[in-house]
């Protein structure tokens, strides 16, 4: 980087958003003379940049026509160019990730009424003795969020595993973010817990005689 006693030392990606290291570079005034062969300008408008691409290229010319202007754009244009591809990544694990979950939801609730089908005869021995239906429904919901517990503290192990394969999509967002995981985790605590509900409604709703007598 130039050496300026005006300029602005910073740290800057070149090559755009997902560049993992950040370079140094100084920014300087045009009136500062700087060696190279090449050289970055910005220019701040007043007004809407792309209507000064044009008459920018006019100037450069009348001063010096062997002079290229080379990606001469909006810094609108170069942000979107540099998303471009994140973003289509992004959209196709956002597509991915919600597929999952609703995938999950659905064998949760499959694997919820199953067990509660499997214990209808315990549930109508349990309520035949007096037991409240209250009480069999927090039983199958503390059952069902043991299992989601288990299977959530597994979930988070794996991703603090491979959550640099990522890094370079989460822009702002570092590794391991503890607020993405405890928003996940919750999540699909409440799912569990909507996949529990109408099974646990059902087994409570059965008339013990009746399940005892078909048992």
């Amino acid at each position: 980087f130039f050496q300026a006693e005006d300029g602005i030392r910073a740290l800057v990606r070149s090559r755009g958003l997902g560049d993992v290291y950040k370079r140094q570079a100084l920014i300087i005034p045009m009136n500062i003379e700087a060696p190279g062969s090449w050289l970055v300008f910005t220019v701040r408008t007043a007004g809407a940049p792309g209507t000064l691409i044009a008459p920018m290229r006019t100037v450069v010319s009348s001063l010096d026509d062997r002079l290229p202007l080379v990606a001469l754009q909006t810094g609108e244009a170069a942000l979107g160019e540099s998303l471009s591809r994140p973003r289509f990544i992004v959209l196709l694990f956002s597509v991915l990730a919600w597929l999952a979950l609703v995938l999950s939801a659905i064998g949760i609730y499959g694997v919820v009424s199953y067990a509660v089908r499997q214990r209808r005869r315990e549930m109508g021995i349990r309520m035949a003795l007096g037991a409240p239906a209250s009480t069999v429904r927090r039983g199958i919901f503390r059952w069902g969020l043991s299992m989601a517990g288990v299977g959530i503290g597994l979930g988070v192990a794996v991703a603090l595993q491979v959550d640099h394969a990522a890094e370079a999509l989460l822009f702002g967002v570092e590794p391991g973010d503890l607020t993405t995981l405890v928003a996940v985790g919750l999540l699909m605590l409440g799912i569990t817990a909507l996949a529990c509900a109408l099974p646990a409604r059902r087994a409570t709703q059965v008339d013990p005689a009746e399940v005892l007598r078909v048992e």
